[in-house]
């Protein structure tokens, strides 16, 4: 599974909702024969994805959300917003990445420009619950967190250096 920003480099102040996610078959074996299928489009800015029990979430423009397949045909019909860092978003702060673990979803957002921004959540790493879709911060003062990993030992890579 991959997906794919489909951004065209619009106005600063434009918001990209050309985003799809794709699922390959094919892509393993001596003899690799690759297809792909649009799982979902018109999705905005997706920088991160995780499948959790069969089921399909992205980090994306300012929300967490759960691509759902309700008739089984192998297309998103629904978007659920599991969280959603409501109307603040500007055009540079993007969701990025994410990591799943014990009901919890692990992302980071990066800082939108300018000096009149009023989103509480930038610069931040947030640990959001799948249930209840409560957020916590866990460090702040990022930049552009522009990647997430689980480092060897599985704690998050980036934030072991700091003692979290």
């Amino acid at each position: 599974m991959v997906l794919h920003w489909g951004g065209d480099h619009k106005p600063i102040h434009l918001r990209q909702t050309q985003g799809k996610v794709f699922i390959l078959s094919g892509i393993t074996g001596d003899n690799p024969q690759v297809t792909f299928k649009e799982f979902a489009s018109g999705l905005e800015e997706p920088m991160g994805l995780a499948v959790v029990d069969d089921e399909i979430y992205i980090s994306g423009g300012n929300a967490l959300l759960h691509l759902e397949d309700l008739n089984k045909n192998g297309r998103m019909d629904n978007a659920r917003k599991v969280w959603s860092n409501g109307d603040t978003h500007g055009r540079h702060e993007f969701f990025f990445g994410l990591l799943y673990r014990d009901g919890k979803f692990y992302g980071n957002m990066s800082s939108e420009k300018g000096t009149n921004i009023t989103n509480d959540n930038r610069g931040n790493h947030v640990v959001i619950d799948k249930a209840t879709g409560a957020r916590e911060v866990v460090a702040a003062g990022l930049r552009t967190p522009n990647g997430i990993g689980w480092g060897p030992d599985g704690e998050i890579e980036g934030l072991r250096q700091s003692g979290l």
